[in-house]
Order: structure tokens, then C-alpha cells, then sequence
């Protein structure tokens, strides 16, 4: 990991970043001063577009999965929105106006509507934002949200596996912030990636080299841009005009988007990796409510 030329750190830090992998399709870096990794380069914003409308994306196991099921049938990741729903109930008193950014599929907002709350939703796939809006007849705005500009405000906005994705995520955070009223809360659901996958998946390419990179490939996932870990994700939240409220962390839960595995064995033995990970303060996946930061 030698240091080598100068790209500027997404969080503003005025140091060097060297190159920590370098992956099939792309190279991530990690800032010399604040330890924030991030790919090199980013996605632009027409070729996200094209990413997430693609068949491959579309089709994937994770979405097959929300289409076969009813809307708000239990299992994992309904559990975890019906918890992060609660707590934002509980921020600002009962459901009210709400905007989930990248709203995918639509579950989440299906599920808010059931519990009251008058739901919009934003998205970047033009595919999934009609048929969206159209299944559950609720407004689906399309575009990227660091543009988002309403008109309106919101008592509460989610993002739900988003943050990780977008192409500017301070820009990201400062439009939320725009568009929430007084007193509204952000939810943000993203992965921490000093969890212990990450650290056996580190430890794998150490031992292994080239011949451990499909981990890394997983870990570092092609459609993200950036890879928070707490330090990290509490010093974009500053930056972004945001206090923390509330913090939660959750198992990876990977069978709700792993399709099929090889090697067969690996699955189980990531599921109790999963475990050992909560239990021991490693989890995989965090869910923070944010409020504005008083000026």
C-alpha cells in the first residue's frame, strides 16, 4: 500500500491517499489522514443511471426476492424497516410526511403508508420509479438527490442502502437536510466497513493475495462509491449539518441477497461469521437517526 498520487479525499481532508486494492473494475483508496476509503474513480452519474437500470441489477436476487413476497411480509429486512420506522415515529411524534430516497422496489414505502405516514419516494432507476409509483399510486420523483429540489419539505427522508452509493454523499446529506423541516430526522441504513467481514476479508487478501480477491470483490461492492466505517460515517454526518440521535447495528442477513453460492459451505460459514459479528460489536450493517445540527 505505497502512497501515491494526490486524490482528494471526499471528506475534505487535506492529505494523500494511497491506493489500498485494486479490483476488478475499479481501485479503492483510503485518505492518508481520516482513513476513509473510497473508489477510484467514481461511478459518473450516466453510468449509474445505466447500472441500475440494468437487467442484471434489476433481476437481482435481492429484488427477485421483494417482487415474490407481499409488500410487508416479515423476514429480516422488514423487521429492521419496522424498527427504523419506530424510531422515527418516536423523533418526531407519529408518522407524518415522509421522502425515501432510493426507494427501490418500493417495500419500504409500502410499509410506512401502512403504518400512516403520507410516503413519497425518490429514485434513480427510471424502471423502478414507474412501476413503483404506478403499483402503489404514490408520487415517485426520479433523479439523483444531491439535485433533489421539491419544493417541499418533509417531517421525515430515508436512506436505505443509499448513502454508500451516491456520487457526492456530503452533497447528498446537505439536500436532505434542505428538505426536512424543523424538527424533521434523517434515517440513514448503510454498512460499516471495519465489521468483522471486512476485517477476514482484509486478513484473507493479506495471507492469500490474488487468490482471496473474490472476497474483496463482495466486501467492495461495484455499485458503491464510498465504504464508511463509524469514524468515518460521524465525520460526513458533521459535514453534512447533522447530529447523530441514534444509533443501531444490525447482522448482514446475507441470505436476502446472495443467490447462489460458491463454494456451497461458504454461506453457512459466513452466517456464523454473521453472528459472532453482532455479538461482538462488529456488525455488519448500521442504521442511525440524524437531526440538523443546530447552527
Amino acid at each position: 500500500m505505497s502512497t501515491d498520487e494526490q486524490t482528494p479525499c471526499p471528506l475534505r481532508c487535506a492529505s494523500r491517499s494511497r491506493t489500498r486494492y485494486v479490483l476488478q473494475r475499479f481501485t479503492v483508496r483510503e485518505c492518508g489522514s481520516c482513513g476513509f476509503l473510497y473508489r477510484d474513480p467514481p461511478a459518473s452519474e450516466a453510468a449509474m443511471e445505466e447500472m441500475y437500470d440494468a437487467p442484471a441489477y434489476l433481476e437481482s436476487a435481492y429484488f427477485r426476492e421483494q417482487r415474490s413476497h407481499p409488500e410487508t411480509s416479515e423476514g429480516p429486512e422488514v423487521a429492521i424497516y419496522r424498527e427504523g420506522v419506530a424510531l422515527l415515529e418516536h423523533a418526531i411524534g407519529g408518522p407524518a410526511h415522509l421522502l425515501d430516497v432510493g426507494c427501490g422496489a418500493g417495500r419500504f414505502l409500502a410499509l410506512a403508508r401502512e403504518r400512516g405516514w403520507k410516503a413519497e419516494g425518490l429514485e434513480i432507476s427510471r424502471t423502478h420509479a414507474r412501476e413503483v409509483g404506478a403499483r402503489l399510486g404514490l408520487p415517485i420523483h426520479h433523479g439523483h438527490v444531491e439535485q433533489l429540489d421539491l419544493g417541499r419539505h418533509f417531517d421525515a427522508i430515508t436512506m436505505w442502502d443509499v448513502l454508500e452509493h451516491v456520487r457526492d454523499p456530503i452533497e447528498a446529506l446537505s439536500a436532505a437536510r434542505r428538505h426536512l423541516v424543523p424538527g424533521g430526522a434523517l434515517l440513514v441504513f448503510t454498512i460499516d466497513c471495519s465489521s468483522l467481514f471486512n476485517q477476514l476479508g482484509h486478513l484473507l487478501h493479506r495471507v492469500g493475495g490474488r487468490r482471496a480477491s473474490g472476497t474483496l470483490e463482495l466486501l467492495y461492492d461495484e455499485h458503491h462509491n464510498w465504504f464508511f466505517t463509524d469514524a468515518t460515517l460521524h465525520r460526513l454526518v458533521e459535514l453534512g449539518g447533522f447530529r447523530v440521535d441514534d444509533e443501531r447495528h444490525y447482522r448482514a442477513h446475507l441470505r436476502r441477497w446472495l443467490a447462489a453460492i460458491d463454494p456451497p459451505w461458504w454461506l453457512p460459514a459466513a452466517e456464523v461469521v454473521d453472528y459472532v459479528s453482532f455479538g461482538i460489536g462488529r456488525a455488519y450493517r448500521q442504521l442511525w437517526i440524524l437531526r440538523p445540527a443546530v447552527s
